[in-house]
């Protein structure tokens, strides 16, 4: 008997959900109540792989639990140093999106006066006026938010001209140049930072998905990596209102109010991935030639526009959040450069391109 996605068993079997959950990525379900006797051999695929070496000591483990009463098995794979093997499901994001991340975001302010605070939206002439194509979805998100403050979290700050979109000349180009990102946010981790943006492909205009790259174009070159955070503007705002409710319940007092300085720190913790390479499943990156006779026609573009030397990966089929560290793969050496990445789809496909190595002196 197979396991099955946990999050595909919760969406086809609303009994089996109640037993199990609503699932996540990184976990198989196996309905216990069908088994077709005893004894039964379980058949399962772990997320991860030890197929691939890495530049790091790996230490997945699979984890076993009982739910339902014993009627379900959960099998998750904790994925640790190694990289992911096969591809993921993940959650659907709600049609309504950008309507419900408002709403939630509006509720929790009112909520939690001081500790969630939005900034007022934008008008249309400051719309009409902006430097990027502004599709549907993300206009309406505009129109009723200008940025949002957490406390404990980096302030998502969504207006032109704003501390988030203070970058280097040099990292602009080495992510793709003026147009190709909108950033949203700084994020600042010890003496590092990175910055949080939405992909944009310029092909179409439309925004795409939400990554965190590092700020700081010489360690970007030196350590090429970056952390998929969401789907999209909207989603991001969601797992935000998320952060911001599980802290909130999370730093509840005795008398039903709520600490801040709890909060902060729950919500800083629930926050931690938005710095790329800070313990998330690792997607695997591999050269560009497997897809060139792909049936995928993103991934066929995208191998016939790359060179043969770089690295290219999925993020579609990642959990989010997940990282992407290039320079985790084994054949990336310690003296290797990173020249730029590359987003494909609007960031549902990333590459890196190395630099040419630089010429030895003759002896």
């Amino acid at each position: 008997m197979a396991a099955v996605p946990s999050l595909r068993a919760a969406a086809d079997d609303p009994g089996l959900a109640r037993l199990a959950g609503p699932g996540d990525s990184l976990t198989d379900v196996v309905d216990l109540r069908a088994l077709p006797g005893y004894p039964c051999l379980l058949a399962w695929e772990p997320y991860y792989s030890f197929s691939y070496d890495t530049a790091d000591t790996g230490s997945s483990e699979t984890g076993f639990a009982l739910a339902g009463d014993g009627q379900v098995l959960l099998i998750r794979s904790l994925v640790s140093g190694d990289f992911l093997g096969r591809p993921v499901a993940r959650p659907a994001v709600p049609a309504d999106a950008p309507e419900r991340a408002v709403a939630e975001l509006r509720a929790l302010a009112a909520e939690l006066p001081g500790l969630v605070e939005l900034d007022e939206g934008c008008g249309e002439a400051e719309l009409d006026a902006w430097p990027v194509p502004l599709p549907g979805d993300v206009r309406a998100v505009l129109r009723e938010l200008g940025g949002v403050r957490i406390a404990g979290l980096a302030p998502v700050e969504l207006r032109a001209g704003s501390a988030a979109g203070r970058l280097s000349p040099a990292l602009v180009e080495m992510v793709g140049g003026v147009g190709s990102f909108w950033p949203v946010a700084s994020i600042e981790y010890g003496r590092r930072s990175a910055s949080v943006q939405v992909r944009i492909d310029q092909e179409s205009g439309a925004w795409g998905y939400v990554v965190s790259v590092p700020a700081d174009a010489e360690r970007l070159a030196q350590s090429p990596e970056l952390t998929l955070l969401a789907e999209s503007l909207p989603h991001l705002l969601l797992r935000l209102a998320r952060i911001a409710r599980g802290a909130a319940q999370r730093a509840r007092t005795a008398e039903g109010g709520v600490d801040g300085t709890g909060f902060a720190s729950r919500a800083l913790a629930g926050g931690q991935h938005f710095f790329p390479n800070t313990g998330e499943p690792w997607v695997h990156p591999a050269p560009p030639h497997g897809w060139s006779a792909d049936g995928d026609p993103l991934r066929a573009a995208a191998a016939a526009r790359l060179p043969a030397n770089a690295l290219v990966a999925d993020l579609r089929d990642a959990p989010v959040p997940a990282d992407l560290c290039f320079h985790r793969v084994k054949g990336w050496g310690h003296r290797a450069r990173a020249e730029r990445l590359r987003f494909f789809g609007g960031g549902r496909l990333a590459a890196v391109v190395p630099a040419p190595a630089p010429d030895r002196a003759p002896r």
